[in-house]
């Protein structure tokens, strides 16, 4: 029976790349910013970043180097455009590691 397994998943894990037309990496060319006295929302910032953020890389963590030891809330900054489609079209975002909660705003919206 385990062969039997074995041998349906192989193909179905080696045919999902198959699923996905296009993958973009947004690893790259972030903005990031602490938001010590939390004015982040009320501010605006999902739709503007502040002007005083800084550029990352993800995956990142605020943990190490210059904000060493703060614990709050913090923002992360992207802007891409999606190539033209089908409206009918599906736009996945796949967020590999949010620490425990995060909001996410695309064009101002949540």
């Amino acid at each position: 029976m385990k062969r039997t397994v074995s041998y349906v998943l192989i193909p179905l894990l080696l045919a999902v790349p198959l699923f996905a037309r296009n993958r973009t990496d947004l690893n790259a060319d972030w903005l990031f910013s602490v938001d010590p006295e939390q004015v982040g929302e009320k501010q605006g910032w999902q739709n503007h970043p502040p002007v005083h953020t800084e550029s990352v890389t993800i995956p990142h963590t605020w943990n190490l180097g210059k904000h060493d030891g703060y614990l709050g809330k913090a923002w992360y900054f992207k802007t891409f455009e999606v190539s033209p489609g089908p409206q009918d079209r599906r736009v996945r975002l796949h967020f590999g590691a949010t620490f425990y909660s995060a909001r996410v705003w695309i064009n101002g919206f949540e």
